[in-house]
Order: structure tokens, then sequence, then C-alpha cells
């Protein structure tokens, strides 16, 4: 195991075998560089949807021990989006380097936009993980704003998957 950044804002452990681990106390530096950049509650709420989720498949796939990271992750993952749209994950390494972000955490941000805005591919499980999460929160979300009660706590899968083919759907999405 060997301590990555020991003199910088955001430390990150990398092990032997490509798993990572952040300290909690990080928490705060990526929260302050996420609040930086985005102001929007849609997008506020959208990064501590994917840092829950995050948060939740690292435990729920083995990963505990890295579960700060995974959420870290989830939670920076649109840092550029709102301030810098047409350079979605371009702008963010230069973001991340505020807070002396790893190349880890770059790579797993960067990476979210495989295909979409970036050419870095997924690699690790986590950026996987990301990738797919970031895109189906999303959409989760839109299908939960077309309903009466504007909530996924009375939704069923049914209706996510009805909606996903709706032409309507795209309408229930806030410009981005």
């Amino acid at each position: 195991m060997r301590k990555t950044g020991q003199n910088s804002k955001l430390h990150v452990t990398k092990e032997k075998g490509g798993t990572y681990n952040a300290d909690k106390s990080d928490k705060r530096t990526s929260a302050g560089a996420s609040e930086k950049y985005n102001k929007e509650e849609f997008h506020i709420l959208h990064a501590l949807t994917v840092e829950g989720v995050m948060r939740w498949y690292a435990r729920e796939m083995g990963y505990g021990d890295e579960a700060e990271f995974w959420a870290m992750a989830g939670l920076l993952h649109d840092v550029d989006f709102e301030q810098y749209p047409e350079e979605h994950c371009k702008k963010a390494p230069e973001l991340l380097s505020e807070i002396d972000a790893e190349e880890e955490l770059v790579h797993a941000v960067v990476s979210h936009g495989y295909g979409l805005c970036s050419d870095v591919e997924p690699e690790h499980l986590m950026e996987k993980i990301m990738f797919a999460s970031d895109e189906l929160t999303g959409l989760i979300w839109a299908a939960a704003k077309m309903r009466p009660s504007k909530s996924v706590m009375d939704m069923e899968v049914s209706s996510v998957k009805k909606n996903s083919r709706t032409r309507d759907l795209p309408q229930a999405v806030p410009e981005m």
C-alpha cells in the first residue's frame, strides 16, 4: 500500500491490485470543490445523488474500504459541467488540480464521459459503475419529475421503463 499525495489537500490511498481509498476528512475538500463550481439546485442534487449511489455500490460490490473514494468520485463527477458545459470532462482535470486531486480521482471523473465527451475509457469497476449510474440517476430523476408526487418514493420500476420510451421525457429534464 502506498499513500499518494501526502502533502496535498486530497489524500488517496492506492493499494496493490488497483483498489483506492480516500480519507474521510477529505470529504470537506471534495464538497467545497463541488459547491464552488455547481450552484444550480439540480446539479447539486445530482452530485449528491451520484455520491450516495456510488457509496452504496462500493459497499454492495465488496469495496466497502473504498466507499469514501467511490463517493468522492461520484460527488465530483460533473465538477465542470455547469460552468463549462462545452468542455465537460475536459476542464475537470484543471479544476480538480485546485484541490490537488490524485490521478486516480481525475481519471475516474473524466472517464464517466467516455464516448460522449471524453476519450478516457473507464477501467476500474468503480469507473464503469459511475458511467452507468450517472445516466441512470438522471433518467430516474426525470421520470420522478413527470409523476404527480414528483418523488421516487412511490415509483415502480415499470414507470421508469415506460417513461424512458416516451417523447415527453426530454421535456422533463432541465436544459443542461
